[in-house]
């Protein structure tokens, strides 16, 4: 059997050749971290689908880094610009983040929490406060953190409209099943709780009701 690649000079190079290359810039990164040292936890998460490099400086400070990753930039930019409507909102990723971090239930490679889904998880509770702190996205992007995770697998949390929705209901969401569904409000219906599982799950949970 033979196969053949076609590359057009006019068009961007196919996306497993962009992945390639992306990985192996990241790779070339981690081994620059390790040799001039002062970064802990060094992880290449290589298989990802958007492939990172994880590390935490002197500082205690957790860093994700990817490649000519657009969309990633897109997000982070508009949660920076949410912090500027208020600062809590910063404030409290932050201190979820850490928790979640003690807690073990943010690691992509223990199919547990990413630190995006943290942070949309944070603007779902601003927006179902009341009185809402923050605006459902659609109000401000055209194009309460669950109390618990009761019922996780029949409701998605949807911040793009700002409240959950029943994912049996939602066409854009069937017909794949998650322990977890929070949906990525800039690339819907992607869901950015996809790695977690079952088990993992109820680890979330328990360790959501030891807080409160």
């Amino acid at each position: 059997m033979r196969s053949e690649l076609l590359l057009d000079p006019l068009c961007n190079p196919p996306l497993e050749v962009q992945l390639k290359h992306k990985q192996s810039l990241l790779a070339d990164i981690v081994k620059a971290l390790r040799k001039k040292g002062g970064f802990h936890r060094v992880k290449f998460i290589s298989n990802a689908r958007v492939p990172i490099v994880k590390f935490e400086g002197n500082f205690n400070i957790s860093c994700d880094l990817s490649v000519n990753n657009l969309s990633g930039q897109m997000k982070s930019k508009i949660l920076f610009w949410i912090t500027g409507i208020d600062n809590r909102f910063r404030d409290l990723v932050l201190l979820v983040k850490e928790w979640a971090k003690t807690h073990h239930i943010n690691d992509l490679k223990s199919r547990t929490l990413n630190s995006y889904c943290l942070s949309l998880l944070v603007l779902f509770h601003f927006q179902t406060l009341e009185p809402a702190i923050l605006p459902p996205l659609v109000e401000i992007y055209p194009g309460n953190m669950a109390d618990d995770l009761t019922g996780a697998s029949t409701q998605g949390i949807n911040p793009y409209m700002g409240h959950a929705e029943d994912i049996d209901t939602n066409m854009r969401w069937l017909p794949k099943t998650y322990a977890l569904f929070v949906e990525d409000p800039f690339e819907q219906p992607a869901n950015t709780a996809r790695t977690v599982s079952s088990d993992q799950l109820i680890k979330i949970t328990e360790a959501i009701q030891e807080w409160r």
